[in-house]
């Protein structure tokens, strides 16, 4: 688990979710800026910290020479496509054509794969 107590149970399914809005919520409500930017942002959610997460330890894995499964295992995903999403959008970041290319060649084969699994 990416989030858990320290015994390694799981937590509440909301208390992540929660959690974040509470913090949004006493963001919004200290300074009149931050409250009208954070109201007129449509994408704010735990969610969209998972994706930041996702594709910060995809260049985090890159940098330390870490293979990619590591990713798709911290994440769960079961389809590699997935995952792989991050690594490209981590290679369109920092500029990295040989790398986006090659996901995207990958994303492909994952896809194609996926689809003959569920036929």
């Amino acid at each position: 688990l990416l989030i858990c107590k320290a015994d390694g149970e799981a937590l509440h399914e909301r208390l992540a979710s929660d959690t974040f809005s509470d913090a949004i919520k006493l963001i919004a409500a200290s300074d009149a800026k931050s409250s009208e930017a954070w109201r007129q942002k449509k994408q704010r959610s735990y969610h969209s910290l998972r994706h930041s997460y996702a594709t910060n330890l995809a260049q985090w894995l890159k940098e330390n020479g870490q293979p990619r499964r590591l990713l798709n295992e911290r994440l769960g995903h079961t389809n590699d496509a997935t995952t792989l999403i991050y690594v490209h959008f981590n290679a369109l970041i920092h500029g990295d054509v040989d790398e986006q290319n090659e996901t995207e060649q990958e994303i492909r084969k994952a896809n194609r794969r996926a689809n003959v699994d569920h036929e």
